[in-house]
Formats: structure tokens, sequence, C-alpha cells
């Protein structure tokens, strides 16, 4: 699809059932996710390092073995054969996730209370 500017990429996210994230690296924030979260869609991704953190397995959506092709698979598979309100469920936690704890201003008070703590302990 070649390069695409972010409101492109959002929209194309809005259109997804859900994001295959399949790292096999562990990732310390991956930007994807939470585009995808951002627009209200689940992410499919591998148990290693923050996808395990970002992603609660069948909360805002699934996690199979890193580096396991038959568990990508079979975890696909498992989403394709959820209702359609299991996965409306899944949208909304995702798009939840985002609004709760990674929207630019929540994000920036979190980070902002972490280093007032680290300068107050270091005083």
């Amino acid at each position: 699809m070649g390069k695409k500017s972010k409101s492109e990429v959002l929209d194309l996210l809005q259109q997804c059932k859900a994001l295959i994230f399949p790292s096999i690296c562990y990732e310390g924030l991956p930007f994807t996710i939470l585009e995808a979260f951002a627009s209200g869609t689940p992410v499919i991704a591998s148990d290693i390092g923050a996808m395990t953190h970002l992603i609660t397995n069948g909360y805002n959506g699934l996690h199979f073995t890193v580096n396991n092709p038959e568990d990508l698979q079979h975890c696909i598979s498992r989403f394709n054969n959820l209702s359609v309100e299991e996965k409306l469920k899944l949208a909304a936690r995702s798009r939840n996730s985002y609004e709760t704890k990674y929207h630019p201003k929540i994000y920036y008070n979190a980070i902002i209370k972490v280093y007032t703590k680290a300068l107050e302990e270091n005083k």
C-alpha cells in the first residue's frame, strides 16, 4: 500500500476487524498498537515484551505464542469465530484502553507523575 499519512493509517485501521502484530522482539511501546486502540481496533499480538502489558487477552485483543505460526493461526481462527457482539466488545474495550491509558493527555500526566516521584526520591 506504500507510505500513508497518519490520518490514512487511522482510517485504514478503523476498517480492520483486528490488527495482527506478530513481533518477535521485546517492543517498548509500539505506536502501531496505540494507533489500533485509538481506532477501536483489537490487536492480535505475540505474547512477548510490552504486548503482554498493553493487550489483555480477551479484553482488548488476543495473545499468541511468540514465533509460533500454528498458535497465531489458532488465535486468528478464535477471533474469527467470535460473535459480532463479542468482536464489538473487543473493539470498544480497545478504544477504552486508549482513552483511559494512552491518550496523550493521560499519558503525559502519568509520565510527569513518574518524573516528579523520581525527583522527590533523589532530593
